[in-house]
């Protein structure tokens, strides 16, 4: 499994938490199987010589000194950084308009699923697509 990044919300619930309620708060957005071997070149393109990409191909284009998918030749994740946290941000503003809401830590949970519920929608709908793999393995860990 690679980890592409967590939303950590643990200094939050230190914060909030109410005695008894919860635990700490991190949602994570992975891929598994045969795709942990080449989301990273898809992020960060691929080392001229080196695996998947030894040189560019029709599917892959030089670019910043690497090999990239010419379908997301400036990745698909790090490009939505600024999105995902704009999203985090009107979850949680919802959730801070409403007190009662915002001492409770379990809103907090939710409000960081569903925030990684979109980030997941967001990646696929621009991973790079070849088989597949790599779109359909992007899933959404709660811990």
């Amino acid at each position: 499994m690679a980890k592409f990044f967590d939303i950590d919300l643990r200094a939050l619930d230190i914060l909030l938490k109410a005695p008894g309620e919860g635990g700490p708060t991190t949602v994570s957005l992975h891929t598994s199987g045969r795709a942990t071997r080449y989301w990273r070149p898809n992020e960060f393109g691929s080392v001229p010589g080196q695996s998947p990409w030894p040189r560019p191909g029709r599917r892959t284009t030089l670019a910043g000194g690497g090999i990239h998918s010419k379908q997301a030749p400036k990745g698909f994740v790090g490009v939505h950084a600024a999105e995902f946290c704009n999203l985090l941000k009107r979850a949680y503003l919802d959730i801070l308009r409403n007190v009662q809401r915002a001492l409770n830590v379990f809103e907090l949970k939710n409000a960081a699923h569903a925030v990684g519920q979109d980030a997941v929608k967001m990646l696929q709908s621009t991973a790079p697509v070849d088989s597949g793999a790599l779109k359909s393995s992007i899933h959404l860990e709660d811990r």
